[in-house]
């Protein structure tokens, strides 16, 4: 029974206990007995839940890996739809620049008065058709300028400037067409 209990606690959970004594020794040998029954019930159970806990690690690895995916695919749709943006911007930009130079060479012009004089009225309209151009062509360069920073093709350059400069800009383009109203 000695050598059979050593056995046991080397994990040797096959060893026969069966002892057909009912002295004191065949009462160890059936304890012991019961013992090894529970340790063996125990280390199945063991292996159950490790066998359940390794399906639910390879479930959530799975899981993880498609999510990966999916997000890669959303990150690859982003990036796209960033560069098409961009694209996008820079051909509009040349499309808006080119008919908004000739306005502005034009309005030039005619403020200039090199086709004849203008009255007063028509001269404060070229002046605003000059200003509200340059206004919009400063508004085109800056949604450009924006695409840039957003691309990292550019730094920003702080510049003061002063509040009644612009309100005065705002205030003759929309005079006009206040008045107009």
């Amino acid at each position: 029974l000695s050598h059979r209990a050593d056995r046991i606690s080397t994990g040797d959970l096959t060893v026969d206990l069966s002892m057909p004594s009912t002295n004191e020794i065949g009462k160890l040998a059936t304890s012991l007995s019961t013992m090894v029954d529970s340790l063996k019930a125990s280390h199945k159970r063991t292996l159950e839940i490790n066998a359940s806990l390794e399906r639910a690690v390879r479930e959530r690895t799975d899981e993880l890996r498609r999510k990966n995916r999916q997000i890669e695919a959303q990150s690859k749709k982003v990036m796209e739809a960033s560069r098409l943006k961009s694209q996008f911007l820079a051909n509009m930009s040349h499309e808006l620049r080119t008919p908004l130079n000739a306005v502005l060479a034009l309005s030039e012009i005619l403020g200039n008065e090199t086709s004849g004089p203008l009255n007063d009225d028509q001269m404060k309209q070229v002046s605003i058709i000059n200003r509200s151009g340059k206004s919009l062509l400063r508004l085109i360069n800056d949604v450009l300028d924006m695409a840039k920073i957003e691309a990292g093709r550019m730094n920003l350059n702080p510049e003061r400037f002063t509040a009644f400069d612009v309100l005065e800009e705002v205030t003759s383009i929309t005079s006009t067409l206040a008045s107009e109203k």
